[in-house]
């Protein structure tokens, strides 16, 4: 069993494309290739957590998106899901929704917040934080060691092992 991570994968957000510069053309285009991304990393017995914005509404249409994508599912809540988390099928495709949660992956402590945060629980004792929200415009943002931006606009669209987040940003901060 792994455990992955993605922020603000936007199903149903028709600017989403624009504003955040996704190859795609059309939103069908790109729930049809962030699934087969999804999928192809993910594999049933994985934990997910999806740390905020989901959707842009539409709660009944992400249902159907939400029931392709393998993995157990955590939702950690952003500013765009309260409309979704209204419908009992929307909340029933998640194993826990919390609006912050303490992770352990194997040695490391990852605090998973939608939104970036100065300091968090272990920030002098190592944990890490993984965030959302910003999407890539999180240049203005105070560079924090152990503080790393998840989001799907970030991480390559799909969901990322913390191994896998921790490479890319060695490697240049994600994306």
């Amino acid at each position: 069993m792994k455990k992955l991570y993605i922020a603000d994968p936007h199903f149903f957000h028709n600017n989403i494309i624009q504003l955040s510069h996704r190859p795609y053309t059309s939103l069908d285009e790109m729930h049809q290739d962030m699934i087969k991304r999804w999928n192809r990393k993910v594999a049933e017995e994985d934990e997910i957590r999806i740390l905020g914005d989901v959707s842009m509404g539409h709660s009944d249409d992400v249902v159907k998106i939400l029931n392709q994508l393998h993995g157990k599912k955590y939702l950690i809540v952003g500013n765009h899901d309260h409309k979704c988390l209204k419908n009992p099928r929307f909340r029933a495709c998640f194993e826990e929704i919390s609006m912050y949660e303490e992770v352990m992956d194997g040695n490391d402590r990852i605090i998973c917040f939608h939104y970036p945060i100065e300091e968090w629980n272990g920030y002098f004792r190592g944990s890490l934080h993984f965030f959302g929200h910003v999407h890539i415009n999180d240049g203005n943002l105070k560079q924090i060691k152990g503080r790393y931006n998840v989001g799907a606009d970030r991480i390559g669209l799909e969901p990322c092992t913390k191994e896998e987040i921790l490479a890319m940003y060695e490697k240049g901060g994600g994306k």
